[in-house]
């Protein structure tokens, strides 16, 4: 079976196609959608250029679904991102999708 590391290296494409076909078993996405057109926005090389990376089901990326494990928003997508993504995808990062969040999982 192929590493992650080793996905990552085959480029978007090919971590797309590892994750598609691991996320069948372990169902941890709620949507995937890694945008090759997001690759390499940083002004320079920095140690997260191309990385890709999922953020929990309540943290907002731009023009990706944002329901928060709610019904109630199943169609809603974000008309903005949160600090912590805006801060990623400048320093190179690519974000791919959003993944499951526990119920528990709510702020105090």
């Amino acid at each position: 079976m192929k590493s992650w590391k080793s996905a990552i290296s085959d480029g978007l494409d090919g971590y797309r196609d590892f994750v598609s076909g691991r996320d069948k078993d372990i169902g941890s996405f709620l949507s995937f959608s890694p945008d090759s057109d997001a690759s390499g926005k940083a002004g320079s090389e920095s140690p997260l250029t191309g990385l890709p990376f999922a953020v929990k089901d309540n943290i907002a990326v731009q023009g990706m679904p944002l329901t928060c494990g709610s019904k109630f928003l199943e169609n809603f997508v974000s008309p903005y991102s949160a600090t912590a993504v805006s801060r990623l995808t400048a320093a190179g990062a690519i974000p791919v999708g959003s993944s499951m969040r526990a119920a528990s999982a709510r702020a105090a």
